[in-house]
């Protein structure tokens, strides 16, 4: 687990960690400032930190295939919104890391206000976008609201049409292991 203000260097990009926002099974989320040349963003940045080091190989794999898929998910048309797009994949610091874009909004279960009607819109949302997932070939195995990412372009303006699936290693290519 790195802490706040850790910098490292990979493949000519600096990642400098600003806060740690969450930690699943498997890895650790963190909001990080990625230079890269002259272009400085803000990213989430996954790490594989598993609880569980006997099967470390297989699991960091897991992971760095599951980051790969999801450019390949986003580049199916009716998916371009609903999966975070992701800038880059790469092993460092004897782990592997997934550099996500990062847009405003919150997880599902950090919203504490809603309305009925806006609940029930963003559960239409999620129904919705599970159904393009399913009609392209994938399964989602972990909805759960820590998962699911409500965009917002202001802090009381959420956009309820519009949610992304945030635990990458839970999407699941039918065609490829997904039935297990």
């Amino acid at each position: 687990m790195l802490n706040n203000g850790y910098i490292f260097n990979a493949d000519g990009r600096q990642y400098t960690i600003i806060e740690q926002l969450g930690r699943g099974a498997n890895t650790v989320a963190y909001l990080a400032k990625c230079s890269h040349g002259k272009l400085v963003t803000k990213c989430i940045l996954k790490e594989y930190a598993p609880h569980n080091i006997d099967e470390i190989k297989v699991g960091k794999a897991r992971f760095i295939t599951s980051g790969m898929m999801q450019n390949d998910i986003r580049n199916k048309s009716v998916l371009n919104n609903q999966t975070p797009p992701v800038s880059h994949v790469f092993e460092a610091n004897g782990t592997a890391y997934i550099d996500v874009a990062c847009y405003n909004g919150t997880t599902l279960d950090s919203l504490d206000s809603l309305t009925l009607p806006q609940y029930i819109a963003i559960c239409e949302t999620i129904s919705k976008t599970v159904g393009y997932y399913h009609k392209s070939g994938y399964l989602c195995l972990d909805l759960k609201p820590e998962n699911i990412f409500i965009m917002q372009n202001a802090p009381d303006d959420m956009i309820t049409q519009l949610v992304e699936f945030i635990d990458f290693d839970s999407i699941h290519d039918v065609n490829n292991g997904g039935n297990t």
